[in-house]
């Protein structure tokens, strides 16, 4: 984006519309309403249930795959990735192992944030993933998921950070970086979900806003690790383990419940509160190792000193990794890894391991192949698209739709699409050539190499939850309409809705739509929609250091991306 100081001829202009038809979005980070409604109805989330009762409630759809980054960079931008750019948490494909993390400057064209700030409005966005490095704002930022430690430079202007630590005590950027299975991981998100809150009651206090946004992350990281603990159907459901973390994880809801009552408290007759998440969750019972069903397919193939690799050699060499992967894990059976290896020292490590039993692709003779974290995608290794490519996509789609899990023969693909089927924009070429989705098929899918077979179970010492399509939606207000449910709303949508209700002209370009039903007749029939053409937008790249590179990739880690 331009960078811009935003000049005080500038602002003063706009200064009749500060203060008038403001927004405050709560981001529940993979907050599900599978989750939530058992809660609420158990009355143990009084503020959630205010919420629905009286406003609009829905399932929102993210995007797929049903990423961190890519879903929250189609909230800012109100753009499919085709437009944005953003697909995954790495800086598109590459033949080489070591990957640029996604970052702010990835993001292509305007963001929410950049277009109020055009527009002489003041924002505050908190702890947003993919907001680092901090871009300029009429504002705050604090950045949030992604941000590589707690030494850099995380806010705009670079004097908050210091403010902010002056005024509430210690404050980390990444709460959550060694966040495991355990009593203590879970202690410290209630620690942290409070003392964030403390800083944002600050800056609610303190700083002018019209759009006031920030993330609670600590939903996605208990539910990547806790989920069979709150689901009795899971496979690896524990009750005896369930009943001594229950307390605590519901402290942890509760929490969250607080601040839901905490934005409550702002609102006024030209306030609307949206509290949404960039997607949802579900049960995680198995790996799907997309590689090696490429591989089996004869669409992957491996280098060695004769050629490929003989079938039955890739086997061991698989089993050995898994060997020494679940000695690794076992370690944090006892917290122990967690407590003396720095994320650094643990990344190089499983790097190392993977070098070690993964044998290298052999690219000259690859013809598809998957390298996104969680693997729900497949690019085609051609250099031009034709014929062969389109016969290559239909059989890969054609398998897909076919695989079936040997234990069960249940089906573990509910849908496969070309991504033209579901994206459009400058930078399709760069997207995977194949997107799927799960559905509710509770499999975790995987780049990884050194593997021996195609689906194997999730040890009970690894992640049990994963992300799904479907998030939450709630908007809340005397703008908003009272006790509806809605349905199709989508992530692309919230943009052009948070800007209508802002009374903001829309930029043109943007994929989603208002969603005009969840207002009240009286404010549509008095508020046209406008449209703008967009500014023009340009950034810095921005490459992260080899420091900052483990660190986020050892987070990633944590949570399941990386194995």
């Amino acid at each position: 984006m331009v960078y811009r100081n935003y000049k005080v001829d500038r602002l003063m202009e706009k200064r009749e519309a500060l203060g008038k038809h403001r927004v405050i979005v709560l981001g529940l980070d993979g907050a599900t309403f599978d989750l939530l409604m058992p809660l609420i109805r158990r009355g143990e989330l009084p503020n959630l249930a205010r919420l629905i009762e009286g406003g609009v409630h829905g399932v929102l759809e993210s995007i797929l795959p049903p990423y961190t980054a890519p879903a929250w960079a189609s909230f800012a931008t109100g753009k499919n990735p085709g437009k944005h750019g953003v697909v995954d948490f790495w800086e598109g494909p590459s033949q080489k192992r070591r990957r640029t993390p996604v970052s702010s400057r990835s993001i292509r064209g305007e963001t929410l944030w950049s277009i109020l700030s055009e527009e002489g409005r003041k924002v505050a966005v908190i702890n947003l993933p993919l907001t680092y490095p901090p871009s300029p704002v009429n504002g705050v930022l604090i950045s949030g998921m992604m941000t590589p430690c707690e030494e850099a430079d995380y806010t705009f202007p670079k004097s908050l950070k210091g403010e902010l630590k002056a005024q509430v005590g210690e404050y980390a950027v990444n709460p959550y970086a060694r966040f495991g299975r355990n009593a203590h991981s879970l202690k410290k998100a209630i620690y942290w979900i409070e003392k964030r809150e403390e800083a944002n009651r600050y800056l609610f206090e303190k700083r002018r806003w019209d759009l006031f946004i920030n993330v609670i992350q600590a939903p996605d990281p208990i539910q990547h690790h806790f989920w069979h603990l709150l689901d009795p159907y899971h496979g690896n459901y524990n009750e005896a383990e369930a009943k001594k973390y229950e307390n605590l994880i519901l402290e942890c809801y509760k929490e969250v419940d607080c601040v839901v009552g905490q934005r409550l408290q702002k609102l006024d007759d030209e306030t609307t509160l949206f509290v949404i998440s960039d997607h949802g969750f579900g049960p995680a019972h198995k790996y799907f190792h997309v590689n090696r069903f490429l591989a089996d397919l004869g669409l992957l193939a491996f280098q060695s000193p004769r050629g490929a690799l003989h079938q039955g050699t890739r086997k061991v060499l698989g089993r050995g990794a898994d060997l020494w992967r679940s000695l690794l894990r076992a370690v944090d059976l006892f917290d122990l890894r967690i407590k003396v290896l720095d994320n650094r020292v643990r990344a190089a490590i499983r790097e190392r391991l993977d070098g070690t039993f993964s044998p290298p692709i052999d690219w000259a003779k690859t013809k598809a192949y998957c390298q996104d974290l969680a693997g729900q995608s497949i690019y085609i290794n051609l250099r031009e698209s034709g014929e062969e490519y389109e016969e290559i996509r239909d059989y890969i789609i054609g398998q897909l739709m076919k695989l079936k899990d040997p234990e069960t023969q249940e089906p573990i693909i509910a849908h496969a699409y070309k991504k033209e089927e579901l994206y459009q924009g400058e930078y399709l070429d760069s997207l995977p050539d194949i997107l799927f989705s799960l559905g509710p098929h509770p499999y975790l899918p995987t780049s990884r190499l050194s593997v021996s077979s195609v689906v194997e179970g999730i040890p009970p010492y690894a992640v049990s939850g994963m992300h799904r399509e479907q998030g939450l939606f709630v908007a809340f207000g005397s703008k908003v309409q009272k006790g509806m449910a809605i349905a199709g709303a989508k992530i692309v949508d919230l943009a052009p809705t948070i800007l209508y209700a802002m009374k903001v002209a829309i930029p043109e370009g943007m994929d989603g739509k208002v969603l005009l039903d969840i207002f009240q007749p009286s404010y549509v029939a008095s508020t046209p929609i406008r449209y703008q053409k967009p500014s023009p937008m340009e950034a810095p790249p921005y490459r992260y250091t080899e420091e900052e590179r483990e660190e986020i990739e050892a987070r990633l880690r944590s949570l399941g991306y990386l194995d």
